[in-house]
């Protein structure tokens, strides 16, 4: 967790247990999912958490008051993975559906669905965009994507698509492994 005081478990009880990061601690469980839970991730301020399920839901949970914010419907499969973008204003999350969804992370809705991998996508990571193109010399030219987030999208069709969460937009695809 970016704040370092919780640690999130889940697992194929329909369960996220936390503890505390200092001492072990257990200090509850978030239960709501009616499958396993394949992946947890916190908000980059530590408040929420997001989960993933077999049930084909995402669930928001307020991690200090141990309660449900929402559950996000609208995948066809069971949901692999989730994250919040750099600014925590929107969730991405990966489905065996092969489509990726994006989601105002407060309001819980739907904006809209990413597709462009062939089977399951298993497997996300976000980044800020900040990185800069240079020429010869030792200054930087210019900075690239304005600090926004990028997400990175890996699937069994053997690719790692690039994507604004923002824009809805696919930023390039890696082709290389030969079996995802």
């Amino acid at each position: 967790p970016p704040n370092n005081k919780l640690i999130a478990t889940a697992g194929r009880d329909g369960g996220i247990r936390l503890y505390t990061c200092n001492t072990g601690n257990y200090v509850g469980t978030l239960s709501g999912h009616k499958d396993w839970v394949n992946n947890i991730n916190f908000s980059h301020d530590s408040k929420r958490l997001v989960s993933c399920s077999w049930d084909y839901n995402l669930k928001v949970w307020d991690v200090r008051k141990a309660i449900e914010l929402a559950t996000l419907r609208g995948h066809g499969s069971s949901v692999e993975s989730a994250v919040f973008t750099s600014d925590d204003q929107r969730i991405v999350s990966a489905a065996y559906d092969n489509t990726l969804k994006v989601w105002d992370a407060t309001a819980g809705t739907e904006i809209t669905t990413l597709r462009g991998h062939d089977k399951r996508v298993n497997g996300l990571a976000v980044s800020s965009r900040t990185a800069t193109a240079s020429s010869d010399s030792d200054q930087p030219q210019s900075t690239l994507f304005n600090g926004q987030s990028v997400v990175c999208s890996v699937s069994d069709d053997g690719t790692l698509r690039m994507w604004d969460p923002m824009a809805g937009s696919d930023l390039g695809t890696l082709i290389g492994h030969a079996k995802g």
